[in-house]
């Protein structure tokens, strides 16, 4: 249930109850000043407790939201903004495995965002070596300097129209949201699941799951809600048409299935030979499917 659907079902629950208070009093046949007592504990009691309730659900949902929306406007005004303003400013001079792109070339931006932590967050890691490598720097003409960011590029022809899509899988941002959940629960990213104690594999499946359900699509929806800002009413509406997000699973679905890969979750960041193997077998997957891969994105960039 969505937080202001919480809050709401909590109003709804006190009026209920403030409405009732009086037929409490009726129905237990008391005298009147002890009506009025009783009335009037109940109704403090009442509002003491459902004002507890809606601090605790929204003091938890504040902190929680407001960390993953930072991690995405750090993403976004960090690296993306600026990128987005140099290629709609026509400044940003752009090599793709060292051959420059020409000036005139249509570029769009796409952002796959892994929907988990720990087995997408390195999947992605690992599919985005599939694609060309990407230098974007300032032209010779840009009004600003920016450190040269590195992304990841795609050449796409469809419906008659040619350009260059440039692609990136936030695995810096998701790497720290991850490492951020883990320091809090003690766990040492370098460590495989099967180190850790019974109590630390609870919470590191907690964990997971959270970061499925809650992290991984707040970091969208902060993302998207970013662009639809400024890119709203009277304001540029570049950005909008430059940008595009999708999540992993709409590029591996029907390609890489979650069983071959869903074991990266437990391996940690060791540079163990175990783990080094399970990366190994995942990432022969994804070359065996290359191709694949590739028009994917081509077909829906």
């Amino acid at each position: 249930m969505k937080y202001l659907d919480r809050i709401g079902l909590v109003g709804a629950v006190n009026t209920v109850l403030v409405t009732c208070i009086p037929y409490f009093a009726v129905f237990l046949n008391l005298s009147d000043d002890v009506k009025t007592r009783t009335e009037q504990i109940i109704l403090l009691s009442t509002i003491v407790a459902l004002s507890l309730i809606t601090l605790f659900v929204s003091r938890r949902y504040t902190r929680n939201v407001a960390r993953v929306e930072g991690f995405a406007w750090g993403y976004f005004y960090n690296f993306v903004y600026e990128l987005a303003d140099l290629i709609i400013d026509k400044e940003a001079e752009i090599t793709i495995n060292g051959n420059k792109v020409d000036e005139q070339t249509k570029i769009k931006l796409l952002i796959i965002i892994p929907n988990d932590l720990h087995a997408e967050y390195k999947i992605a890691e690992l599919i985005s070596t599939v694609f060309n490598e990407a230098v974007i720097t300032p032209g010779a003409n840009s009004f600003f300097p920016m450190r040269r960011k590195a992304m990841k590029a795609l050449e796409v022809n469809k419906d008659g129209e040619k350009y260059v899509v440039l692609i990136d899988t936030p695995p810096t941002t998701m790497r720290a949201i991850k490492l951020y959940q883990e320091s809090c629960c003690n766990i040492d990213h370098n460590d495989a699941f099967d180190d850790l104690d019974k109590k630390l594999k609870k919470e590191f499946n907690k964990i997971c799951i959270h970061g499925r359900k809650n992290i991984a699509p707040k970091f969208k929806n902060a993302l998207e809600e970013i662009i639809e800002n400024i890119s709203k009413g009277s304001r540029r509406q570049e950005h909008k048409a430059l940008i595009s997000i999708l999540t992993l699973d709409q590029v591996m679905d029907g390609i890489i299935s979650k069983g071959e890969y869903e074991r990266l979750t437990f391996i940690g960041d060791n540079l163990r030979e175990g783990s080094k193997a399970e990366k190994n077998k995942v990432l022969k997957i994804i070359n065996q499917r290359k191709d694949e891969l590739i028009n994917k994105v081509r077909e829906i960039a």
